[in-house]
């Protein structure tokens, strides 16, 4: 069975391609060479670590762009050389997104936030001015899942923890040409909405990424937002 491929519903940034993968990688994961951290892991979480890599692998062709992705000893992706790149997973759909000569990629996805899961991440991850900016489940969700793409972009360069409270999102705007009727993963029937994101920076990271601030774009498609970043 040979894995389906399609085109990601988020804006991606100037030069850069991204490829999506919808489905379960149980039918492929017999071939797979898993790192040894994972040969035991549950069947779940095997099965979005190959589906992460063969979006990335299509990704990377088509950019036009040989070799694979590798893993370092603290899990992050390692990308050939002179591609930056990002992937990202979540419950049957993964996604990546590459390019070259950029400073850092940052893509996430993250099913709209409710109940517990809203409550725990407003009050572990958004400052006190965006969980007052920020009020609504998809405001918030958007928040959180922009600054998860500022960190997968920043790290590369930063290598050190970055803490949800060196990003600061001050803006959320909508761009009305992108929301049209689509086919969600998720078998939903919505209208998708699409739009960019900035975010400040902390002083000590902005002095390490050389910006103040950093626009990303982002998009709903069924119950599941795409957020995207590059440096």
């Amino acid at each position: 069975m040979t894995p389906a491929f399609d085109d990601l519903p988020v804006a991606l940034p100037a030069g850069c391609v991204g490829a999506r993968v919808v489905g379960d990688a149980s039918a492929w994961s017999e071939a797979f060479d898993w790192p040894t951290e994972l040969t035991d892991a549950a069947a779940t979480r095997r099965s979005d670590f190959l589906m992460g890599r063969l979006a990335a692998v299509e990704a990377l062709r088509r950019i036009g762009a040989e070799g694979s992705v590798g893993r370092s000893l603290d899990g992050a992706p390692v990308w050939p050389e002179g591609i930056a790149g990002s992937l990202t997973h979540h419950s049957g759909v993964a996604a990546a997104i590459v390019g070259r000569e950029i400073g850092g990629l940052g893509i996430d996805i993250c099913p709209r936030l409710d109940g517990d899961r809203l409550r725990a991440v407003v009050r572990q991850c958004l400052t006190e001015p965006e969980r007052e900016r920020w009020a609504s489940e998809e405001a918030a969700t958007l928040a959180f899942a922009a600054k998860e793409s500022i960190y997968k972009a920043a790290y590369p360069r930063a290598q050190r923890f970055i803490g949800f409270a060196e990003a600061e999102v001050v803006a959320i705007s909508a761009t009305p040409s992108a929301v049209e009727k689509c086919h969600p993963v998720d078998g939903s029937d919505r209208r998708t909405q699409a739009g960019s994101w900035t975010a400040v920076l902390a002083d000590d990271l902005a002095r390490l990424l050389g910006v103040d601030a950093v626009e990303g774009t982002y998009a709903w498609d069924g119950s599941l937002l795409y957020a995207v970043l590059a440096l």
